[in-house]
């Protein structure tokens, strides 16, 4: 069970912050444009990476001090603490995992995206295409 307590703060906390940045990020920017599907696309790939990258870079440490935990299981995280560098507690593994995690990201929000967008307009298309048969038949199907 080592390195659990830390486990528990890394995952609670990089989730909160993720959707905290991406909420910022969705709310500072300009909302989308219309007949601009791929700008929008971009826009969220974009601001989904930033999002991931703003949350590996808080939430790093607490990753480095679970990994080395789970290591070495008859440290306590004070000595664990005092017998790393700053370098060591800061940067180990940020960029590897700053762009998986960013990569991730952008293909998951991309993905729904798309699949929200496509649902949105068939639904919409679907509802059109059904009122336009209920116009085209003859029948009065409100009374």
């Amino acid at each position: 069970y080592s390195g659990m307590s830390m486990g528990f703060i890394y995952y609670s906390f990089s989730g909160f912050i993720w959707f905290q940045t991406f909420t910022s990020l969705v709310t500072l920017f300009p909302r989308e444009k219309k007949n601009a599907r791929h700008y929008n696309i971009a826009k969220y790939a974009l601001m989904s990476f930033t999002s991931s990258a703003v949350t590996d870079l808080i939430t790093n440490i607490v990753r480095t001090l679970r990994v080395q935990k789970i290591s070495t299981h008859t440290i306590s995280y004070k000595d664990l603490i005092s017998s790393l560098t700053y370098k060591q507690l800061f940067s180990r593994g940020l960029l590897s995992r700053t762009f998986a995690n960013g990569l991730n990201a952008m293909f998951f929000i991309t993905l729904w995206q798309i699949l929200n967008q496509d649902s949105y307009s068939n639904y919409i298309n679907m509802l059109k295409g059904k009122y336009e048969e209920e116009e085209e038949d003859g029948y009065d199907y409100e009374g």
